[in-house]
């Protein structure tokens, strides 16, 4: 007795084998049985290469329309944040001149009234900033654009920049820098919205009054930047879906849910890395780390 196993016909997604048992004798003795049974065999394996093929084919143009989906809502996305970010710069700037009282002197409610205006408008140009870097990210057009910078100095004028956000829940930033750091080759508008969306994710994980801890380390081989906040940490579950979008308690009523997941990615786009150390009832503490450059790779 012999076996002929004749591969592969696809039925839906489903790979069938046909197996066709046939006496030695009967081949011996009849030629055309196994000239019948090769051309079964060029026929089902024919059939199976047609059905692959228009599996293949089928799968192809689900990528491609997938592809061309994601392209697309990352574009939109792109535009609708360039286009909302121009009017709020404009905004925040107009508030600015009108804060240094250079048009004329202000009472003390339209000081008020034009701080709330200049700080929401900053709030709403950082969400921007974020939409527009996922939207880079997403479709490839990300380019790291490196050169020396002062590090020191980039982290106490962001720090300076959201003083007035974190007044408004009574908070203080903390500095812990060195005294002197020679510049290092980094992407100074990436680290500065790294550290922008960590210094505010901080702040909303802080009760009111307290403070937010900024620190830079510089190492022989690498600069940290850490960001610790004085909150009562993350369990073990929203540990493992911290920089996921939109989770549950990552919105809130200055956020879209994007912040960290914004922050990894700018981060490994340029060649750091992220960490996080976090205990229930004692705070979190976020670090990047950055190889350490002086100077453009060769």
């Amino acid at each position: 007795m012999l076996t002929f196993i004749v591969p592969v016909m696809i039925v839906g997604a489903l790979p069938v084998t046909v197996a066709v048992v046939l006496e030695w004798e009967d081949l011996s003795r009849r030629p055309d049985r196994l000239l019948l049974l090769s051309a079964v065999t060029v026929l089902v394996i024919t059939l199976g290469l047609w059905w692959a093929r228009r599996l293949l084919v089928g799968v192809g143009l689900q990528l491609r329309d997938a592809t061309r989906t994601a392209r697309l809502r990352s574009e939109v996305v792109w535009a609708v944040g360039h286009e909302l970010r121009n009017p709020l710069t404009m905004i925040s700037a107009s508030a600015s001149i009108l804060l240094s009282r250079e048009p004329g002197d202000l009472t003390a409610t339209q000081e008020r009234f034009v701080t709330t205006v200049e700080q929401q408008a900053r709030q709403g140009i950082a969400i921007c900033e974020d939409i527009l870097a996922q939207a880079r990210i997403e479709t490839g057009n990300y380019r790291p654009a490196p050169s020396e910078t002062d590090l020191v100095r980039l982290v106490r004028e962001t720090g300076t920049a959201m003083e007035t956000l974190l007044g408004q829940r009574d908070q203080r930033l903390f500095y812990q820098l060195p005294r002197l750091m020679d510049p290092v080759w980094l992407d100074g508008r990436a680290v500065r919205q790294a550290l922008t969306n960590l210094v505010l994710n901080a702040s909303r994980h802080s009760e009111p009054g307290s403070s937010v801890e900024v620190k830079v380390l510089d190492n022989d081989n690498a600069v940290v930047l850490q960001v610790v906040d004085s909150g009562d940490g993350m369990s073990q579950a929203e540990r493992e879906h911290l920089f996921e979008p939109f989770r549950s308690g990552a919105v809130s009523e200055d956020g879209i849910g994007l912040g960290l997941t914004i922050t990894k990615q700018l981060v490994e786009a340029n060649g750091g890395r992220m960490l996080v150390d976090t205990r229930q009832l004692s705070g979190t503490a976020f670090m990047v780390t950055f190889p350490k450059e002086t100077r453009p790779r060769r």
